[in-house]
């Protein structure tokens, strides 16, 4: 799946738990994506990418 900075996503984590925001962008180390940059309503919150389980476009 590809993100679109703007949209808003649903991201559930392997452990069942949920987070839903803006995308804003990629953050890679090592050439691999590390983590997702979410803003949900004003907070950045950077999502650990080995811990996503599902991204739902919502």
């Amino acid at each position: 799946m590809k993100l679109i900075k703007g949209n808003r996503y649903l991201i559930t984590y392997t452990n069942g738990r949920k987070i839903e925001g803006i995308f804003e962008e990629v953050k890679y180390f090592g050439g691999k994506i590390f983590a997702l940059w979410l803003n949900n309503g004003g907070n950045p919150v950077y999502v650990i990418y080995g811990d996503v389980k599902k991204i739902e476009r919502r």
